[in-house]
């Protein structure tokens, strides 16, 4: 799978809570606010996509997506993801 491939995957709560440094509660309750990264839901369930993950952790840290995408990758790859 190519790195661009990777961005249409999908994160539950948990690991976008984990990757953002957040815990679950802070996540959805951002969420509830309109703040955070996008997501979407299927029926009651969550779920984040990487680029959209991607895009908010830009937004804050002001680095760039090449960098991060290249920092996600590595930290996913233990989750079986991809």
């Amino acid at each position: 799978m190519h790195a661009y491939e990777r961005e249409e995957q999908f994160m539950t709560e948990r690991e976008v809570a984990q990757f953002l440094n957040r815990s679950v509660k802070t996540l959805r309750n951002d969420r509830s606010l309109g703040r955070g990264p996008k997501f979407v839901k299927f029926g009651r369930t969550v779920r984040y996509r990487l680029a959209d993950v991607l895009a908010y952790a830009n937004s804050r840290t002001g680095g760039t997506i090449a960098a991060l995408l290249a920092y996600m990758i590595d930290w996913i790859e233990p989750f079986g993801v991809g």
